[in-house]
């Protein structure tokens, strides 16, 4: 049982939380690059 339940908290296919989870991540890291990409060009000038 607990073997089993671990390996469906790693496989993306079988857990649909986790799928949430990394969606999240990679809207924040654009959402952070793009304040990156427009501040470093206003602290620079």
């Amino acid at each position: 049982m607990k073997k089993k339940r671990n390996k469906d908290f790693f496989n993306p296919f079988y857990n649909r939380t986790w799928h949430r989870y990394i969606a999240f991540t990679i809207v924040i890291v654009m959402i952070v690059a793009l304040i990156a990409a427009f501040s470093l060009p206003m602290l620079n000038f």
